[in-house]
C-alpha cells in the first residue's frame, strides 16, 4: 500500500486516495510520495487554515470538530485539502409516518361504521366502531387529513429546494476558496492539481441525491494565469473541475 505525505506529520493510507483520485491521475493507485519542500510543506498547512475558517464561518456546510481540514500531498497529483461535512439544516424536517394508514380498512353497514386493520384473518382487528351521525365529521377529518398531506408534501419540497440551494452556494464557496487562494501554493509545478475533496453525509439531501463525494480542482497553471490577469475569472471558473459521485 502506498502512503502520502501530510503537513501534520502524518502518514495518509494511499488506497483512500486512489479511490477519491482514480479518474483524476489514471485509475491507479500512485507509487510512494515524498514529502514537499519546507517552503511548500507551509503554505499547504497555511491553506488548511485558510479553509478551515472558511468552513467555520460558512453558512452552507456543517462540519465538526476544531481543525476540519486534512491536506495532503501528492507528487504525482497536486495537493489536495479534504474535509467531512453535512448541510446547514433549514427549517425542522418533521418525519410522520403515516404507513399505517395503508392497513386501515373501512365498512358501512346499517348507518355503523367500522375501522379494521388489515392482516391476516386470524389477526384481523377491529380498531373502531363509529355509531350512526358520524359520517359529516368522518367526512371533516378525511378532508382535513388530505390538506395536511398536502402541506406535508409541499413542505418537503421546499425542504429539498432550499437543501439543495445550499449545497449549491456551498460549492461555489469552495470554488472562490480555491480561486483566492490556491495561487498562493506556488511551488507546485504547472501541470499539478489544487484540490478540495469533501466528504458528505448526515444529510436527507445529500442521501436523496445519491451524493457523498464532492471533487473541485483546478491546475496550478490556470490559477497562476488567473492571478496575473492572463485570464478573465469567467474564464478561470470554466476551467474548475467539480466532481460528484
Amino acid at each position: 500500500m502506498s502512503r502520502r505525505w501530510s503537513p501534520a506529520g502524518a502518514m495518509i493510507a494511499g488506497s483512500a486516495v486512489a479511490v477519491l483520485l482514480g479518474a483524476s491521475i489514471g485509475g491507479a493507485p500512485a507509487e510512494a510520495s515524498g514529502a514537499p519542500n519546507e517552503r511548500l510543506a507551509r503554505q499547504i498547512k497555511r491553506m488548511e487554515r485558510v479553509l478551515d475558517e472558511v468552513l467555520r464561518q460558512s453558512p452552507f456546510f456543517l462540519v465538526y470538530g476544531v481543525e476540519y481540514t486534512r491536506a495532503i500531498y501528492l507528487e504525482e497529483f497536486g495537493a489536495l485539502f479534504t474535509f467531512e461535512a453535512s448541510l446547514v439544516r433549514g427549517d425542522p424536517e418533521w418525519d410522520i409516518d403515516l404507513s399505517f394508514l395503508r392497513q386501515l380498512r373501512v365498512e358501512t353497514e346499517g348507518g355503523k361504521v367500522t375501522i379494521w386493520r388489515d392482516g391476516d384473518e386470524a389477526d384481523e382487528k377491529k380498531v373502531l366502531v363509529l355509531p350512526r351521525g358520524h359520517e359529516e365529521r368522518d367526512e371533516e377529518v378525511a378532508e382535513k387529513r388530505r390538506e395536511g398531506g398536502e402541506k406535508q408534501a409541499e413542505r418537503r419540497e421546499k425542504q429539498a429546494e432550499d437543501a439543495a440551494k445550499r449545497y449549491a452556494e456551498g460549492k461555489e464557496e469552495l470554488i472562490g476558496a480555491l480561486l483566492d487562494y490556491g495561487e498562493t501554493l506556488a511551488p507546485l509545478r504547472d501541470d499539478q492539481w489544487v484540490a478540495i475533496a469533501a466528504f458528505l453525509s448526515r444529510s436527507k439531501f445529500f442521501d436523496a441525491s445519491g451524493i457523498s463525494r464532492l471533487l473541485i480542482k483546478a491546475r496550478m497553471s490556470d490559477l497562476r494565469d488567473s492571478g496575473r490577469g492572463r485570464i478573465t475569472e469567467s474564464e478561470m471558473r470554466s476551467r474548475v473541475v467539480v466532481e460528484e459521485y
